[in-house]
């Protein structure tokens, strides 16, 4: 992964799931899962577990900022 792009506003989770893209290994807990949750208040982004890259989720945090219109 390069970045994470969040667009702030509210809370929000979700998951992050990575396989090996040919096998079926993931009906048999193949692959790896982290889920990732954004606290708009802190304005902070936490995994649950390591990211299936190995990266640290906060180092990867992008935040867009709504157009001011």
């Amino acid at each position: 992964l390069e970045s994470i792009r969040v667009y702030p506003g509210r809370d929000a989770s979700f998951t992050l799931y990575d396989d090996d893209g040919v096998t079926n290994a993931y009906r048999n807990g193949g692959g790896t899962s982290a889920t990732l949750h954004w606290d708009d208040a802190t304005k902070r982004l936490t995994a649950s577990g390591r990211l299936p890259t190995g990266q640290d989720a906060a180092k990867l945090v992008q935040v867009v900022q709504p157009d001011a219109r």
